[in-house]
């Protein structure tokens, strides 16, 4: 028995669908592979930036903790001179006279010229060297607050 023409077209149809089906069903499951693999690879690529931002967290901390404890650095450096400047002062105020008050001593004081209190004779030079007319200080040079 032979098959008729449409018999034949009918089973070559079929079998151009079942290869063409065979060939996308490869094509899907080497894409599915991809796919896990690039899951696989950004799961691992995540769990590393996560341990980075972690890392990045507590330098930041640390970071931020060492312009605190530079910042009450130079802080308790500024209390300490002023506090030296105020002993200087009231030395220099405890050695007048009481009520007495002398211009030209003060004068000569400042301008190196002689007293008992060597301490007092370097705070005057100190401040007087730093006293530059015109001049502003470092810290308003650094953070540029020119008044």
């Amino acid at each position: 028995m032979s098959m008729s023409v449409l018999q034949t077209g009918l089973l070559a149809a079929g079998f151009v669908f079942l290869i063409g089906g065979s060939v996308l069903a490869v094509l899907a499951a080497r894409i599915a592979a991809a796919g896990r693999a690039a899951q696989a690879e950004a799961a691992i690529r995540l769990a590393a930036s996560e341990a980075l931002a972690v890392e990045v967290k507590r330098l930041a901390e640390k970071v931020e903790q060492s312009l605190t404890a530079n910042n009450a650095a130079l802080e308790n450096a500024f209390l300490r001179h002023n506090e030296a400047c105020m002993a200087s002062v009231q030395s220099t105020l405890a050695a007048q006279p009481s009520g007495a008050c002398n211009h030209a001593d003060a004068a000569a004081h400042l301008s190196g010229g002689d007293h008992d209190d060597d301490d007092d004779d370097h705070h005057s030079k100190h401040h007087a060297a730093n006293d530059e007319v015109g001049r502003p200080s470092f810290f308003a040079r650094l953070f540029r607050r020119y008044d």
